[in-house]
């Protein structure tokens, strides 16, 4: 059977997932208002349009995991593939995201077990307001949207764990994350700063044009369930877009990566 101490910590790395997944999306409505938008609001126009890429969430949980392998254990980390993420920001400041999906498994092997585990989260429709000026940006949630958890782990000895666990802005971590972000033509980077050991989430997304913006979101999510090469929206250096230089924010307290 499962030993308790193993799905804790299966339980433990789930919520740590949710938190890095859902960045600016879920993690922060925790203290974001439910929806006010200021008067008059603060719209950098270089975030205004329909925006299609990714984030590091997934290289960062999958090194989050190989760090958390209890001693003896030899963990095989299956390469996870980035979510496929969907912005549209319009000049007033409303945004709506769309639909996200996000999973992670390994294997623990052990001289006494053979473990196979497995770790999904999803995510609505979301909507509300978004404000940015100075390279600082935070938003107002309608609080309608809805994320869930999945769980599931199963021993070679027998016995298995899963379960579903409904997500609600209420049940956030209590912080406020900062955010920047930086823009380029056609190329727009947001930072979300979280605690350590995560530290930072950095979404990369390009502006692809209201035309061509359902093309770009159905094909990052199709390449990722044929697990093939993802959609390639604008990027910088391509297409005369110029580079974007990061923005280093100060973690007060951040622990090194260690993957």
């Amino acid at each position: 059977m499962l030993p308790s101490s193993n799905v804790e910590d299966f339980m433990a790395r789930g919520v740590l997932t949710l938190a890095i997944t859902l960045g600016f999306s879920g993690v922060a409505e925790a203290e974001q208002t439910l929806c006010a938008l200021p008067d008059p609001a603060q719209v950098d126009p270089c975030i205004v349009g329909f925006w299609v890429g990714d984030n590091d969430a997934a290289e960062t949980i999958n090194a989050q995991l190989r760090r958390l392998a209890p001693a003896g254990t030899n963990r095989t980390v299956v390469p996870a593939m980035p979510a496929a993420l969907a912005l549209i920001v319009s000049p007033g400041g409303a945004y709506v995201t769309m639909p996200f999906a996000q999973n992670h498994a390994w294997i623990d092997e052990s001289e006494e077990d053979l473990t196979l585990a497995r770790m999904a989260i999803a995510g609505s429709v979301e909507a509300g307001y978004m404000t940015a000026s100075g390279g600082n940006m935070t938003y107002c949630t309608s609080g309608d949207a809805v994320a869930w958890l999945d769980l599931g782990m199963s021993s070679a000895l027998g016995g298995a764990k899963e379960i579903t666990i409904p997500i609600e802005p209420s049940a956030g971590a209590q912080f406020r994350p900062a955010m920047q972000y930086s823009c380029a033509p056609n190329y727009l980077q947001i930072d979300v700063i979280l605690p350590a050991p995560i530290n930072r989430v950095q979404y990369r997304l390009g502006n692809v044009g209201a035309e061509a913006f359902g093309e770009y979101y159905s094909a990052a999510v199709l390449d990722r369930l044929r697990m093939g090469p993802a959609a390639a929206p604008p990027t910088p250096g391509v297409d005369g877009i110029t580079p974007v230089t990061p923005v280093e924010v100060p973690i007060p307290g951040a622990a090194p990566a260690v993957d």
